[in-house]
């Protein structure tokens, strides 16, 4: 089974882990606890709504190739991976001057989720 593209919600919520990872120098190979975090919110949230998800659904190995996608760009392809996606790069351009207007947006989608 093929995994939907990523929901705009769903790209705020990488990209802002992705943000924040980086403003504290965090590599994303060292992050699993924070990719573990979102794979689970990701996860539990397409169960929530329905969904039936297989092991690959937005797991940790495919949320830190997105990051890697996203690590890409960031790095005008010095580093990282080349796949990003159209939603990557959208979500990336419009936020990487707006950190904090970023985190904003991220939080509001996990209380409109009413997941902490």
């Amino acid at each position: 089974m093929k995994n939907p593209v990523w929901s705009e919600d769903e790209e705020v919520l990488l990209v802002d882990l992705y943000f924040r990872l980086t403003k504290y120098n965090i590599k994303i190979n060292d992050a699993d606890q924070e990719v573990a975090v979102l794979s689970y919110i990701l996860r539990s949230h397409a169960k929530f709504e329905g969904f039936d998800i297989g092991p690959t659904f937005r797991n940790e190995i495919g949320i830190k190739k997105k990051m890697l996608n996203l690590r890409y760009v960031d790095t005008q392809g010095a580093e990282g991976l080349s796949a990003y996606s159209k939603g990557d790069l959208e979500m990336y351009k419009k936020f990487i001057n707006e950190p904090e207007k970023m985190r904003e947006y991220a939080c509001s989608v996990i209380k409109q989720w009413n997941m902490f």
